[in-house]
């Protein structure tokens, strides 16, 4: 029945709901970063030094932001990965 199916379905997908939730800050956190990245880009008021140097950071932050959930992901699909 429904509930059968339901049960099936989440253990299923145990370790993505394990982690969506860390997934879905990323994602805002991405978002985040992204918009300071447009922002900074187009600034007129930044010299090309500063902006190089906070585009950098960013994009530094940006991968690090991925680079942590993509460890918890591998962390619970495979925990003896480390």
């Amino acid at each position: 029945g429904r509930t059968a199916d339901a049960k099936h379905h989440k253990e299923l997908n145990k370790v993505l709901f394990k982690i969506q939730g860390s997934i879905k800050g990323t994602e805002s956190r991405i978002r985040e970063i992204n918009k300071h990245m447009r922002k900074t880009s187009a600034s007129k008021s930044l010299s090309y030094i500063e902006k190089t140097a906070r585009l950098r950071r960013l994009k530094q932050l940006k991968t690090e932001a991925m680079r942590k959930t993509h460890a918890k992901f591998i962390q619970l699909v495979d925990p003896l990965s480390n």
